[in-house]
């Protein structure tokens, strides 16, 4: 008959504790069958075998021995490497949804003594809310108790909040007790409260039972509801080897198979498949597209699981259950159970480096799914001996799927995400590049300009160029992408085609793309002593503005940029004698916005017009020339001479200006 209502399996799907002998069938008691309201076929429960290979000791006061640690769990896959530009893969201001049955009254006493034991911090939030979202009316704890041969949930649960909070230490956490381990409760109220929450982007779901005819009735829960940003949903597939369980097989999730993990020195080794790693082909569900052309195993129905970590209890970890253990609160657990909340974890760190490149979380069926089984094999530790009934071999298998994450190679790929780095510099010979004698400079904000509209928004990452002219996007999406700055004050971008245009870099996930310099030309030019000379003309070609130091033209010129990318040019001059000599022999060297100089009060500098035709125009502002008197200013072939805040003292031909504008506060001597 038709299966409607399936009780949790506490063997198939738990943590398994190595302290814990062979457990007892499931007793489905009148109370329990009441809970449920709804007909229950209870599943038939095979025996677990656990390699007891090494003395393991029961629960304690303090962490067992044996016991992997956060940070080794973290070196081993390679998490503790992720780092977005100079910020930590942490998953930071991403929420992680655990979904466990009954109360568990302790959860954040527990964790924080976890945290302290470790050195991790406490997550930025974590909360324990009811199935419905409420932090009152809690449900009943586990009937069960401590010393339940198969683990209690608030044993259950002490792990899968430990350890998701474990691979992401600042993400946020969010404890889902469903009322009663029923789909009911734990899927269609539990999962679908969850999923609804603003920021939550993975969900952990360490629970399940054998297939039924009617799980498809639930696959929609393990969807992204409209409007909210991508969540990954993520199960463990079981802890007594082939075939696995449900919701693992729903297409729609994320199902993470068992390893046995050995380390050497702390790092990584081997793995092979763990007898208990639940996996092989559904019986009820049809394979998704995402699996095409990647498993051989079956080609018309969903094969589990899609990936595996760490799951042995031989190699498992350390938690802390001080509801259960109040005087030893220490246990060493393994099972699928542990590798579903760490691999949530590593999609809340995969999600943080979107969100610090502008995108959203991912969608796990639309997107997380379909990329695990595009992405290149070297992400992942191909797992090629052990068996959970099937056989582990290369490529995918139905013990460990595609194999184990390479965190710092698996995330920046997951993620579509690669860095991307340059630098700025004064181009002081305006060849868009950057050669021995320019100097790097800082000031400059650069960004990435995802809709080429010329300037920032609001949603788009910039970055300010540091100390060293360099600058670093951490994490940029994988594509063509366009690099613009924000020019300091009195700059004129020289790189590029055109002045202030967009750097165009190709990005490629998990890569470093060095983008090409940003060179920037100083418009202002400021004497530094008492008696600078600089002399501007016009190359040969009538194309450059050069200007040198000194009476006459240099080779090269201190100074050149590009005529048609100069919007003005001014010159300061705080000291009692600088001059300034423009030439017009090659033509005129006055950018179109004109010629501004500021002199010292009581300045005894001189400009010099030295003239060519057509005849030019020139602003002077907050300048005082030659007010000790003498021929100070030689003017030839000036067409107009406009003033704002000046005094002039002139010597020469009037004549030979055409057109003489005193704007505020402006005295012309004329002294001829």
């Amino acid at each position: 008959f038709a299966l409607s209502e399936v009780l949790e399996s506490r063997l198939m799907l738990s943590a398994t504790p190595v302290k814990k002998p062979a457990p007892a069938p499931i007793v489905l008691t009148a109370a329990i069958r009441a809970a449920l309201k709804q007909p229950v076929v209870g599943i038939a429960q095979p025996t677990i075998v656990l390699k007891n290979t090494r003395n393991v000791r029961p629960n304690s006061a303090n962490p067992p021995g044996a016991a992997m640690t956060p940070s080794l769990m973290r070196h081993a896959y390679g998490l503790d490497q992720v780092m977005f530009g100079s910020i930590a893969g942490d998953g930071a201001g991403q929420t992680i949804a655990v979904i466990d049955a009954y109360d568990y009254p302790t959860a954040a006493a527990d964790l924080h003594a976890f945290d302290v034991q470790f050195g991790l911090p406490d997550p930025p939030s974590f909360r324990r809310v009811t199935q419905s979202g409420l932090t009152t009316g809690y449900p009943a704890t586990d009937p069960h108790g401590p010393g339940y041969a198969n683990g209690t949930w608030e044993e259950e649960a002490a792990l899968d909040v430990q350890w998701a909070h474990a691979m992401a230490p600042a993400a946020n956490i969010i404890l889902v007790e469903a009322a009663t381990p029923s789909y009911t409760n734990l899927v269609t109220k539990a999962v679908d409260w969850a999923r609804k929450q603003t920021g939550v982007s993975a969900i952990s779901m360490s629970f399940g039972g054998g297939e039924f005819s009617g799980e498809t009735t639930y696959d929609n829960y393990f969807k992204t509801v409209n409007g909210h940003a991508g969540v990954t949903f993520v199960a463990s597939t079981g802890d007594s080897g082939q075939p696995g369980g449900y919701p693992a097989f729903s297409p729609n999730v994320v199902a993470v198979g068992g390893t046995t993990l050995t380390l050497s020195a702390g790092n990584w080794i081997s793995e092979s498949a763990w007898s208990g790693s639940g996996g092989g082909v559904s019986t009820v569900q049809n394979q998704p597209t995402y699996q095409n052309g990647v498993v051989t195993q079956s080609s018309t129905k969903r094969t589990t699981p899609d990936v595996a970590m760490d799951a042995d209890p031989n190699t498992g970890v350390a938690i802390y259950d001080s509801w259960d253990y109040p005087t030893s609160p220490w246990l060493q657990i393994g099972g699928t159970s542990l590798s579903s909340p760490m691999f949530a974890g590593l999609i809340a760190v995969t999600n943080q480096g979107r969100s610090i490149a502008g995108l959203s979380s991912l969608d796990g069926l639309t997107q997380t799914l379909p990329k695990l089984y595009q992405l290149p094999a070297a992400d992942f530790h191909d797992i090629t001996i052990g068996s959970n009934g099937f056989p582990a071999g290369a490529g995918y298998d139905l013990a460990t799927g595609r194999g184990s994450p390479i965190a710092n190679k698996l995330i920046y790929d997951l993620a579509g995400v690669g860095s991307v780095s340059g630098s700025v510099f004064q181009d002081n010979n305006g060849n868009g590049f950057k050669d021995a004698t320019e100097t790097s400079m800082s000031g400059a904000t650069v960004y990435v300009d995802s809709n080429n509209n010329g300037s920032r928004d609001g949603i788009e990452p910039s970055v300010a160029v540091d100390q060293n002219g360099n600058y670093q996007f951490p994490a940029v999406g994988a594509g063509t992408q366009l690099i613009r700055q924000l020019l300091p004050a009195n700059y004129v971008q020289t790189s590029g085609a055109s002045a202030n245009a967009a750097m165009s870099v190709t990005v490629v996930a998990a890569t470093v793309v060095v983008a090409p310099d940003f060179g920037n030309f100083n418009t202002t030019i400021t004497a530094a002593g008492n008696q600078d000379t600089y002399y501007v003309a016009l190359d040969a070609t009538h194309s450059y503005v050069q200007i040198s130091s000194g009476t006459t033209a240099t080779s090269p010129p201190a100074f050149q940029i590009a005529l048609s990318r100069l919007p003005n040019l001014t010159f300061n001059l705080p000291g009692t004698a600088d001059n300034v000599d423009f030439d017009f022999t090659n033509g005129s060297p006055i950018p179109t916005g004109g010629v501004a100089l500021n002199a010292a009060v009581n300045s005894n500098g001189e400009l010099k017009i030295l003239g060519a035709s057509p005849a030019q125009a020139l602003t002077m502002t907050n300048t005082n020339i030659g007010l000790t008197g003498g021929p100070m200013i030689r003017f030839q072939n000036l067409f107009q001479l406009a003033l704002y805040n000046c005094t002039i003292n002139y010597t020469g031909d009037l004549s030979t200006i055409q057109s003489l504008v005193l704007g505020t506060a402006s005295t012309f001597h004329w002294l001829g």
